[in-house]
């Protein structure tokens, strides 16, 4: 589980924070820029998540069709 603390801002709402994570240790440099740049390629709308839509215009950057993003979205939701 993560291990989340809640820090204020300075509008007074408070704000979850993560724990710090070693998971950059498994992996060389070289890979590590690799996800980076991966990510940016899918997150076209530069959010910093990689959310549906992401997802629909990745796949059809690919050339794949509809039917095919729905059924891999419908197996990562479930």
């Amino acid at each position: 589980m993560i291990n989340r603390k809640t820090k204020k801002k300075e509008g007074g709402a408070k704000r979850a924070q993560r724990a710090s994570s070693n998971v950059f240790s498994m992996f060389e440099q070289t890979q590590i820029q690799e996800f980076k740049e991966a990510f940016t390629l899918i997150d076209q709308n530069r959010d910093g998540f990689i959310d549906k839509e992401d997802l629909k215009d990745t796949y059809a950057s690919l050339g794949l069709y509809t039917t095919e993003y729905y059924t891999v979205l419908q197996s990562i939701t479930q």
